[in-house]
């Protein structure tokens, strides 16, 4: 079981995964903390929400903010000796020009 759960994390994939993830949970984290306070208002409230759409909306529009993440999650990928994934496909299309589209 180890030596699967080993195998797994260490693959592309999952690296990936858990940079994505931690770029999204750091934009949705303020709203988590905010709504959690009881003597929050509304308009607070809202505004801390408001804030966070406008920040994931664009980053879903910027390509290079994508490729950012992938190049951190790049570092531990050479850390352990691990290579493939979405990660080159990205960056490969990036490195020679072709536009993808976001």
């Amino acid at each position: 079981m180890a030596i699967t759960a080993e195998r797994e994390i260490g693959c592309p994939e999952f690296i990936s995964t858990i940079f994505c993830l931690s770029d999204v949970l750091s934009v949705t984290l303020p709203i988590s903390k905010n709504l959690q306070n009881e003597g929050i208002e509304y308009t607070e409230a809202a505004s801390v929400i408001t804030d966070a759409i406008s920040v994931l909306q664009e980053r879903h529009t910027d390509c290079q903010h994508f490729v950012d993440v992938f190049e951190a999650a790049s570092k531990p990928m050479q850390v352990l000796n691990v290579s493939g994934g979405p990660y080159l496909c990205i960056y490969g299309l990036t490195n020679i020009g072709i536009s993808r589209g976001c």
